[in-house]
């Protein structure tokens, strides 16, 4: 479970063309679920109405600008391979108050993680380079049925062959290490699971700041 602030701000631009300053309230229309954040001293926050009236002197003949931040805290369920998931696990990891028990931990499926990332990321290459030779030793097969009855090509036969066989003993050690990494990616996949599962902390109860 992730929990990230999401920020809107709304500027507003006023202008004094009057020979005395003023002191202008602004109705800012408020958006529902959050919190004014550094709002200035005298606003009035008006819950009931959906708006909140906002100060801001302005000096004569003079433009003041006025930023409204309002904030709302979103909670969603993370992938723990998602890049969002990740940022958060580092950061916590980085941070020295956090529990050296549960880092430790996390630490260690950390390291996991990155090795299931990078070993997927070779199956992937290696399932690619799988389906361009079958393509290959296809168009190969083509070929030599092609000139199967031509006397003449004898010496185009043998070259295609050769490298049909070329290409299937490649198939077969692509095909072979994609098993070995299948197999070794389950091990790993069953391990970062057991790893987490261990893992127990539930963050602190924030408030939102005003």
């Amino acid at each position: 479970m992730i929990e990230r602030d999401a920020q809107t701000q709304t500027k507003y631009r006023v202008r004094n063309g009057g020979d005395l300053a003023a002191k202008v309230l602004v109705k800012h229309p408020r958006m529902n679920g959050t919190h004014l954040t550094g709002a200035p001293a005298g606003t009035e926050d008006n819950v009931g109405t959906g708006s909140a009236l906002v100060p801001v002197t302005v000096a004569t003949h003079a433009t003041s600008e006025l930023v409204v931040d309002e904030r709302t805290t979103l909670r969603r369920n993370e992938d723990w391979f998602s890049n969002v998931a990740d940022n958060a696990v580092k950061g916590f990891l980085a941070d020295p108050k956090s529990d050296r028990g549960v880092v430790a931990k996390l630490t260690q499926a950390w390291s996991m993680r990155k090795e299931i990332l990078d070993k997927g990321q070779t199956r992937q290459k290696l399932a690619q380079e799988q389906s361009s030779l079958g393509q290959e030793s296809e168009e190969t097969r083509r070929n030599l049925r092609a000139i199967e009855k031509n006397k003449s090509a004898e010496g185009l036969r043998a070259r295609l062959t050769k490298r049909l066989e070329e290409t299937a003993t490649r198939i077969d050690d692509v095909t072979k290490q994609i098993v070995e990494l299948d197999s070794k990616l389950a091990e790993l996949r069953v391990s970062f699971k057991e790893t987490l599962r261990d893992v127990k902390w539930v963050a602190p109860i924030t408030t939102p700041s005003t």
